[in-house]
């Protein structure tokens, strides 16, 4: 438990996380043979990528490893894990908010989330020396996920 610490100043920031929704979005749609990620596993985006030991554990795993073997491995990863899905959904649906209201992504009757452009907007890279792990950990969350269905990862993460 003493490894359990919010990012508070990155928590704060629904601009960053329209953009990392909008690179996981992105970014699983290349690597899942053009699906679209649903809600339900944008919702446990952010509290994985901004919980640090998470975030540290996923980012020094390769995208081969298969993700039931790291949770399994990892015990960390699912420490407070409904607790933190609760506490970040304010902010994913702030990021989302900002994310649809600028026309960056789209939410569907489905429940699925698309990218609406070709490539992010001129000017807006994320990936600087700050937010480096974590936009390459979202990468490969959004890789991960596209092994399974909602339910599937909501259960190997048990999550409720």
């Amino acid at each position: 438990m003493d490894n359990y610490i919010f990012n508070t100043p990155i928590v704060n920031n629904p601009i960053l996380g329209c953009f990392l929704i909008s690179h996981f979005i992105t970014e699983y749609n290349k690597k899942n043979e053009n699906r679209n990620p649903t809600l339900k596993e944008i919702l446990l985006l952010l509290p994985m990528v901004w919980h640090a030991p998470t975030r540290e554990i996923l980012f020094k795993r390769r995208t081969t490893t298969n993700f039931q073997y790291i949770i399994d491995n990892e015990p960390i990863i699912l420490e407070r894990l409904n607790e933190r899905v609760s506490i970040y959904s304010k902010i994913t649906f702030q990021s989302l908010n900002f994310a649809v209201s600028t026309g960056l992504i789209s939410l569907h009757e489905n429940g699925e989330c698309s990218f609406n452009l070709k490539s992010m907007p001129r000017g807006t890279a994320i990936e600087n020396k700050a937010q480096k792990k974590i936009v390459r950990t979202a990468s490969k969350v959004a890789c991960w996920f596209g092994f399974y269905t909602s339910d599937e990862i909501y259960s190997i993460l048990k999550v409720i």
